[in-house]
């Protein structure tokens, strides 16, 4: 894979934040979906 710019610390942030936010996506789904299954 090319890197076509180095991205920068706020970008970088964001993106943390952001992978962050999808496992806790994750995580709240699948505790739900595990409480209405018998």
């Amino acid at each position: 894979m090319k890197q076509i710019r180095p991205l920068s610390d706020e970008e970088k942030a964001g993106l943390q934040y952001s992978a962050n936010n999808y496992v806790k996506w994750k995580d709240e789904y699948l505790s739900q979906d595990s409480q209405t299954q018998p």
